[in-house]
């Protein structure tokens, strides 16, 4: 009996013993007399114990510390505060595009998409950008963080850095050619957007001859052979200007050249003068073109501006030059990638996706020389979009060979050997030397007397 009294009686940390809880567990009870006093037994045991509760217990009463928000948290909240003007046709319905590309297989989480969508309304309302449209141009991998790449035109373009006469390595003015457009990333879709510099031609001939990995920083030294000249920034502003100008897609006859530019693309000023072919058509190359020009051997969309000559010249003769590469050019027209020489890989594959419904079948254009890069065209809702999702590593359907370095210099050839000076002629060296030197030291004294 005096076992059954000890466990009764024994108590825990807080001076509470089972018998003193049994005791006011009756107590309550009785005082209060619920109708369902069985089925809440439980709960007035609880609430008995609480009135012993410490706040220094273990387990879950020690609270832990509310750590302060987080700078991706913080971020966010700053693009929520961005005003979305329903009527800014500026910036495209994200949303709607990724749901067109999960077709494709490729795209972006819905809560992601929706911040980037803000992210890209708050580059277009910054007036000191003066971007009249922006879009999500893709998602670049990295070994370190990945870059999302948002590509806007501006509406005035601001004149690049004055250049000296470069020739062929001139860089396109802004607005015109591979700077036609600007681009801006960012290793998260909530963090400041970075714009990239301007492309010149040396750098796009570097990376066209080169194959490297991004890193995710901005400012990491591109180390590789041949040299590139510029950080990572520009060589991946330069693989930008280069898959834009490869895989940037739209239907053909959506879009015209405007005439007094030659370079600046824009929609039909009547849409009704565009018909939407069958989606079926669109399996055929002959119904996509290319949104930009093509890029020439001289890492230009153009040809370098002919140097006025100065008072006096002549005009330099006319050299031969590439025969540019106009906007709108049909696809068709591709190289295919050539695989081997038996079998040869083209450059475009195409398939429709959601055929029960014809009204909004989706068709997807596939690039294998820039694998990761898709279009849509969805003709009935007439609506279009390209992206890019990849490591920036063009396909050339052969194991990539690097460039060789330049030969070892030889060894310089062993200089002829003079024959020894005798003594006699030594000797009598060093005597014109001495005669030399009377000579001169007489002719001071004669010119102090």
């Amino acid at each position: 009996m005096a076992d059954v009294k000890a466990v009764f009686n024994q108590t825990d940390k807080n001076g509470v013993s089972l018998h003193g809880h049994l005791s006011e567990l009756i107590r309550k009870l009785l005082l209060e007399k619920p109708a369902d006093a069985l089925a809440r037994l439980e709960n007035i045991s609880l609430e008995v114990k609480h009135r012993h509760f410490v706040a220094h217990e273990a387990g879950q009463k020690d609270l832990i510390a509310v750590e302060p928000p987080s700078k991706w948290l913080t971020q966010s909240k700053k693009l929520f505060q961005v005003d979305v003007s329903e009527e800014d046709t500026g910036v495209p319905n994200l949303l709607e595009e990724m749901r067109f590309f999960s077709w494709a297989g490729v795209g972006l989480e819905e809560e992601v998409a929706y911040r980037l969508f803000l992210a890209m309304s708050q580059l277009k309302a910054n007036k000191a950008l003066g971007l009249k449209s922006v879009r999500f141009f893709g998602k670049i991998l990295g070994t370190g963080k990945p870059y999302f790449v948002v590509e806007g035109v501006q509406a005035d373009p601001k004149p690049g850095p004055a250049y000296s006469d470069l020739g062929p390595a001139h860089p396109e003015p802004s607005g015109t050619g591979l700077n036609g457009c600007v681009y801006f990333v960012s290793n998260e879709v909530s963090e400041p957007f970075t714009q990239l510099p301007d492309v010149t031609p040396n750098q796009v001939l570097a990376a066209s001859k080169i194959r490297k990995y991004f890193t995710g920083d901005l400012s990491a030294p591109v180390n590789c052979f041949p040299p590139f000249p510029g950080n990572e920034a520009s060589f991946l502003r330069a693989q930008i200007a280069r898959i834009a100008a490869a895989t940037v897609l739209v239907p053909v006859g959506k879009l015209q050249v405007d005439d007094e530019s030659e370079e600046v693309v824009k929609p039909l000023v009547q849409p009704e003068e565009y018909t939407p072919v069958d989606p079926s058509e669109m399996m055929s190359g002959e119904n996509w073109c290319h949104l930009y020009g093509g890029i020439l051997a001289i890492g230009r969309c153009t040809n370098p501006p002919k140097p006025e000559p100065e008072d006096g010249e002549e005009e330099p003769e006319e050299e031969d030059l590439e025969e540019e590469v106009p906007p709108l050019g049909a696809i068709s027209e591709d190289p295919a990638v050539v695989a081997s020489e038996e079998n040869e890989l083209p450059a475009w594959s195409f398939k429709l996706c959601f055929t029960q419904n014809a009204a909004y079948t989706i068709a997807v254009a596939t690039s294998h020389r820039w694998p990761g890069a898709y279009s849509v065209a969805v003709q009935k809702a007439d609506k279009f979009a390209s992206v890019y999702f990849g490591y920036g590593v063009e396909y050339r359907g052969s194991p990539f060979t690097p460039q060789a370095p330049p030969p070892i210099m030889k060894e310089p050839e062993d200089p002829e050997e003079l024959p020894d000076v005798s003594l006699a002629n030594e000797n009598e060296l060093l005597k014109e030397i001495d005669e030399a030197k009377i000579v001169a030291s007489n002719e001071e004294e004669e010119e102090e007397d």
